[in-house]
């Protein structure tokens, strides 16, 4: 069996509320096709809710046994998770850092 590529989506410099609607309707979609991938390398600034909505979404993919990761995360991204005391949640779904 061939292994399946993930679709990859770079998240937005700035990820909030209004931003995420986007990634959510993307990652709904996604999840149809298989493993999902979000490169977290052009992010400048993150707000907390958005982060619990990724968490969200990586329980939701389990759920369905896709694979989800977010790779390249950008110091903003990494701060804010380790600030929030995310660093955990987030290491099991972490990819390249």
């Amino acid at each position: 069996m061939a292994a399946r590529t993930a679709q990859v989506l770079d998240l937005p410099p700035v990820i909030d509320l209004d931003s995420m609607d986007n990634v959510r309707e993307w990652l709904m979609n996604a999840m149809d096709e298989g493993d999902v991938e979000l490169n977290a390398a052009p992010v400048q600034r993150v707000a907390t809710n958005s982060l619990l909505m990724l968490v969200c979404a990586s329980q939701t993919a389990a759920g369905f046994g896709v694979g989800f990761v977010v790779s390249d995360q950008s110091d903003a991204f990494s701060e804010a998770v380790e600030r929030l005391g995310f660093s955990e949640i987030f290491s099991n779904f972490r990819k390249g850092n």
